[in-house]
């Protein structure tokens, strides 16, 4: 007790020290700001630190070495496998790193040796979190990853692993220099550490010194297991460690990023005594996470051979969890009451909706007894990739390209699932908010969001992020005073190149006083009518069969005079009255719609105006249940977009 009591007092004057009472960090001359602590585990911490200077976030990993328990070496090798890889876009990479002398504590248990270090790695910050994150939130919400979305993403992961198992030799590339020299720094700091042990430490080390040059090559090298190999040549490594907290989701929702390269190892390794076999089999319970660790690695046989199909297995482990939940050995052991570590040898694992007495996930198509609940099942192709991946015997299960060669088939098969709707107007509470929530409560995997002002919205944003995972939300500007400005948002969301299932747009002003836009127009006719106009028509070629075209209307006071069309600029001001200039956009965005639904009838694509009810306008001040009426509103707004409606209503 008295133990855990100063270790702990330990760690937090550790990080008092660190980050003093302005919590800053200085890593080679660039200064940052300590946000907040992101994870722990081990010795080692990640904090969201902002750059003082440029105000970007970063994540910054702190890894403790204290003496006797890990070495600074062994804390740089992930920066040294980080500086191998810092080509390949799905692979994390660093950005910058340092080595520091942290002076002894009081607090600590083992006496606070004043030579300890503490090793520094900044890296780049994923605000999408990781595929654990994910999982976590679609268990909170009920909901399911799209099946082609996930697969791509799976694929993505299975394309960095080849970038490790097929990795070659570049003796003179600055990336193997860089690596080189982490290394460098890392025997260079162990060396001045050992220094300033005390004489009977340095012997125990030249004692671990001498057993080490015995051993044959170890997990622990990253850079040294390239010596001897001529440059273009394999060297091939494996990352030891995939699961989806090690797999982060890039800002764009599309590409994953696979992380921690601490667990790297060069493979294939042959296990030629029993030593070494213990030795490998240490390391792996250390590195690697249980439940998706291949079985091969439990228990670790002389004379066989520990290859990159370790990560194949994991990724077979990670793909089932992101479609149940938990990896299929977690699962199956907390079904049973048996130990994880049994299951996996055995291979014993099944899919939910397969018989009771299934084991080994090896029932056929049709052989399954289908969960008696409403979640859609998966589909017996991406089962059939679990399956393959999930082979106790190494020797019969595939490797990285007969794996990538399998999803790429099934992928090519499987429909889309991608909904990928423009959601034009977004303002912060306010109608078009609620949509986007709706959108992102049915599953619509990406929402490209037009607005005026990003730092305004970007609080929505985050929040349908935060609480849909699978959500991509995609801010593109648009100022709808800018004609130039309605252009440029529409060949950006051409460049995203995504298919676009359905356009929905709220208008920007209702009722203003008089004012001329820029491009010589009445704030209402541009804002509300011209800019979406002008937006639509640039996208309309990335619109899909049976996609929709929405923008929201309104009903005008019975008493207000229908548009006469006779002066659309109202005599510069002097003929106008607000609710004309208003009435005037609404029918012209009706005349559009009618106009849109005739002309591309034959593409399939339907186009509405929709008015959303007077109720959301009439209570929006007084009423108490003015958020239910705008839920019920964005209702209705989602119906029109939805494609599946072959009888909805609307003023077509």
């Amino acid at each position: 007790m008295a133990q855990y009591f100063f270790d702990l007092l330990y760690n937090f004057t550790d990080c008092m020290c660190c980050f003093p009472s302005s919590p800053q960090l200085k890593i080679n001359n660039r200064s940052f700001k300590l946000m907040r602590l992101l994870g722990e585990g081990g010795f080692s911490y990640v904090y969201l630190v902002q750059d003082k200077a440029t105000s970007e976030l970063f994540a910054l990993k702190k890894i403790r070495c204290p003496f006797g328990q890990e070495s600074v070496s062994q804390a740089l090798k992930e920066v040294e496998a980080y500086n191998l890889f810092n080509s390949q876009s799905n692979i994390i990479h660093s950005i910058d790193h340092c080595v520091s002398t942290e002076s002894g504590s009081k607090f600590r248990s083992d006496g606070g040796d004043p030579g300890s270090k503490t090793v520094y790695i900044l890296l780049p910050y994923y605000q999408r979190g990781n595929l654990q994150d994910a999982i976590n939130a679609n268990l909170v919400n009920h909901t399911k990853f799209p099946e082609k979305r996930l697969m791509a993403l799976i694929l993505g992961v299975a394309d960095a692993l080849r970038a490790m198992h097929q990795y070659r030799v570049k003796s003179g590339a600055s990336s193997t220099r860089k690596a080189k020299g982490v290394r460098r720094e890392g025997e260079e700091a162990d060396a001045e550490r050992t220094m300033q042990m005390k004489p009977k430490r340095r012997a125990s080390h030249r004692a671990d010194d001498e057993d080490e040059e015995n051993e044959p090559l170890m997990d622990d090298e990253v850079t040294r297991s390239q010596e001897g190999v001529e440059d273009g040549d394999l060297r091939p490594y494996a990352h030891r460690d995939v699961k989806p907290g090690n797999i982060m989701i890039a800002d764009n929702g599309q590409t994953p990023i696979l992380m921690d390269l601490g667990s790297l190892a060069p493979s294939p390794i042959a296990i030629t005594s029993r030593s070494l076999a213990l030795a490998v089999q240490d390391t792996a319970a250390e590195h690697s996470t249980m439940p998706y660790r291949a079985p091969e690695l439990f228990d670790v046989k002389t004379g066989s051979i520990i290859d990159t199909k370790v990560d194949v297995w994991s990724l077979g482990c990670t793909l089932y969890a992101c479609l149940v939940g938990k990896s299929p050995f977690e699962a199956r052991s907390e079904e049973t009451g048996g130990s994880l570590s049994m299951c996996v040898l055995g291979g014993d694992w099944r899919f939910p909706d397969e018989k009771s007495g299934a084991s080994k996930g090896k029932a056929k198509s049709g052989e399954g007894e289908a969960s008696k609940n409403d979640d859609p099942a998966i589909s017996e192709a991406v089962k059939d990739v679990v399956r393959k991946c999930l082979t106790v015997e190494p020797s019969e299960r595939p490797d990285i390209d007969e794996l990538i060669d399998l999803m790429k088939g099934v992928i090519a098969q499987m429909p889309e699932d991608d909904v990928a709707v423009i959601l034009a107007g977004l303002k912060r509470g306010d109608l078009a908010a609620a949509t986007a929530d709706a959108l992102a409560a049915a599953q619509a995997s990406t929402i490209i969001c037009t607005g005026h002002c990003q730092p305004e919205l970007q609080p929505v944003i985050d929040h349908i992020n935060r609480k849909f995972k699978n959500a991509n939300m995609i801010f593109v500007t648009a100022d709808s005073s800018s004609l130039a400005s309605m252009r440029e948002a529409g060949h950006v969301i051409k460049r995203i190149g995504l298919p676009i299932d359905g356009f929905i747009g709220f208008p920007s002003v209702m009722a203003v006083p008089w004012e001329m836009t820029a491009d010589g127009h009445e704030s209402h006719f541009q804002k509300n009518y011209l800019s979406y106009f002008l937006l639509v028509n640039v996208i309309l070629d990335l619109m899909v069969p049976k996609s929709r075209i929405v923008l929201v209307t309104s009903s005008m006071r019975v008493e207000a005079p229908a548009p006469t069309w006779r002066d659309i600029r109202f005599s510069n001001g002097e003929d106008y009255h607000c609710l004309d200039g208003y009435a005037q956009s609404m029918q012209a965005i009706i005349l559009f719609i009618k106009s849109l639904a005739k002309k591309y009838e034959s593409r399939s694509i339907t186009a509405f105006s929709a008015n959303p009810g007077s109720k959301y306008y009439s209570v929006s001040v007084n009423s108490a249940d003015f958020d239910r009426y705008q839920d019920q509103c964005a209702d209705v707004c989602y119906d029109r977009a939805d494609r599946d409606m072959a009888a909805a209503e609307g003023d077509k």
